[in-house]
C-alpha cells in the first residue's frame, strides 16, 4: 500500500521532479521492502512551455507484487513578459520621423518563452495638441508571449512645430495713386 501524490498544477519554469511535485509516501509490503519507480507520460499544451504529464506511480516488493497509481502534474504559463525597456518619452519636431527605429524599441524578456518567440508591437495614439500640426502620440507597447500573457507600457511622443514658416517669394513693390 502506498499514498500517490495529490494532482498538482506548476509555473513552466518549474521543475517536475518529484521533489517540486510530490513522491509516494507511506509505502508499505506485509512481507519484504518496497520499489518505487515512475513513468511520465507528458501531452504537450496548447503553447511551447505547457503540458500536462500522466505520471504514474509504481510500488513493487521482492516477490513481483506491484500496484499503480496515477498522478496529473499540469504545467501552466500565466506569468506575462517583464518589459525590460521602454522608450523614454520624447519631444520631436513636426518634420521629424516618429518610427520606433528613430524613437526607441520596446524589449522584453519572458519566464517560459525565449525572447526570440516573443511578440513586440505598438500601438500609437494620435491627440490633438495645441496646434493642428503639434499633435501629441501616445504608443502603447506590447511584449505577448507564446501563451498569450501581455504586458503594456506607454511612450509620449510630443511633436512642436518651432520653424516659422519662410516666405518664398515677395510680390514686387508698386505705387499706387488715390484720387
Amino acid at each position: 500500500t502506498y499514498t500517490v501524490p495529490a494532482d498538482i498544477t506548476i509555473a513552466c519554469d518549474q521543475d517536475s521532479l518529484p521533489s517540486t511535485t510530490g513522491d509516494v509516501t507511506d509505502a508499505v509490503d506485509n512481507c519484504n521492502g518496497t520499489n518505487i519507480t515512475f513513468v511520465d507520460n507528458v501531452v504537450p499544451g496548447v503553447c511551447p512551455s505547457t503540458d500536462t504529464i500522466f505520471r504514474s506511480w509504481t510500488v513493487s516488493d521482492s516477490c513481483g507484487n506491484m500496484t499503480v497509481g496515477e498522478q496529473t502534474i499540469v504545467r501552466v504559463d500565466l506569468v506575462a513578459p517583464t518589459i525590460t525597456l521602454c522608450p523614454a518619452d520624447t519631444t520631436v519636431n513636426c518634420d521629424a520621423s516618429t518610427d520606433p527605429a528613430d524613437l526607441g524599441m520596446a524589449m522584453a524578456t519572458d519566464n517560459c518563452s525565449d525572447d526570440q518567440s516573443l511578440i513586440i508591437r505598438f500601438v500609437d495614439d494620435v491627440m490633438g495638441g495645441q496646434c493642428d500640426t503639434d499633435p501629441a502620440i501616445m504608443r502603447t507597447w506590447f511584449a505577448e508571449d507564446e501563451c498569450g500573457n501581455i504586458s503594456t507600457c506607454v511612450q509620449m511622443i510630443t511633436i512642436q512645430d518651432t520653424v516659422a514658416p519662410v516666405v518664398l517669394s515677395c510680390p514686387v513693390s508698386v505705387s499706387v495713386e488715390f484720387t
